[in-house]
C-alpha cells in the first residue's frame, strides 16, 4: 500500500515536471527489493522513430524483446496495439 501512495506521488511529480511541460528527457525510476527504495533519474533524451519507418508500409509488425514475440498493429483509425 505504501508503495502505490510513492508512485502515485511520484507520478503527479513526473506529470508536472516531464509530461506536462513537453520535456524529451525520459525518467528513469529503479526499485531494488532489498531496500524498497525508488531512485529516479534522468537521462538524455528518449530517441524517436517515425512509425513510418518502423512500419515499413505494412500495417503489422513482429517485435522480438528476448524469447518473446509481439505484434504491433496500425488500426483503421490510425492507433497502435501491441500484443504478446
Amino acid at each position: 500500500m505504501l508503495l502505490r501512495v510513492i508512485l502515485m506521488t511520484l507520478g503527479s511529480w513526473f506529470g508536472a515536471h516531464s509530461w506536462v511541460t513537453g520535456a524529451a528527457d525520459s525518467i528513469r525510476m529503479d526499485m531494488t527489493a532489498t531496500d524498497r527504495t525508488i531512485r529516479v533519474t534522468k537521462e538524455g533524451p528518449t530517441p524517436a522513430i517515425d512509425s513510418a519507418e518502423l512500419f515499413g508500409g505494412t500495417r503489422e509488425i513482429v517485435i522480438r524483446h528476448g524469447a518473446e514475440l509481439y505484434r504491433l498493429r496500425l488500426t483503421n483509425s490510425n492507433k497502435l496495439i501491441l500484443i504478446k
